[in-house]
């Protein structure tokens, strides 16, 4: 469901605001908050054509979770390298390798979405989207998960992007 991005112009806004936004611990993703938002905007400000398919994934959207989970640090926009325990949805906690930022865009969607905080867990079988992390650090008014049917993602300027879902196939 979605294809990761990365910029292929490196003096664009979209670099120049990510350069404060590599936190040193996992307590100042908080502090973040503000600079993940003008990424956003920045993202927002560029046509998609900026930006280049690094990859092509099925993700699990879990409107439960509060962060991201990517498989691979490859994925990332930015990366800190950082041991740190995740807890599940379980109450099982599980390690991450390290945690940052992904720059994606929904199949069939014009918007590039900032994810954040996206922790690198090797050892899950798939990457998860988390509505609520992208609502708060997307700027989106509201991101509505309907079990088994759709995503729906309402923006600041009131544009909705709803995006059909489909029950996951285990390999």
């Amino acid at each position: 469901m979605c294809c990761g991005v990365n910029t292929s112009d490196p003096t664009n806004d979209v670099k120049s605001q990510s350069k404060a936004l590599k936190p040193t611990d996992i307590h100042s993703i908080q502090k973040a908050r503000s600079k993940i938002v003008a990424l956003q905007a920045a993202c927002n400000r560029l046509p998609a054509s900026k930006f280049k398919m690094i990859t092509r994934l099925s993700t699990h959207v879990d409107g439960g979770a509060n962060a991201n989970i990517v498989t691979h640090k490859e994925m990332l926009y930015w990366y800190t390298e950082r041991r740190t325990k995740v807890a599940m949805a379980d109450g099982v906690t599980a390690m991450a390798d390290g945690f940052g930022c992904a720059l994606t865009r929904i199949e069939g969607s014009e918007y590039i979405y900032v994810l954040y905080p996206s922790y690198v867990m090797t050892q899950n079988d798939w990457p998860t989207l988390s509505p609520p992390a992208l609502r708060v650090y997307s700027g989106l008014k509201r991101a509505s998960v309907h079990a088994l049917e759709s995503l729906e993602l309402v923006h600041a300027n009131g544009n909705v992007s709803l995006f059909r879902t489909r029950p996951m196939e285990r390999h």
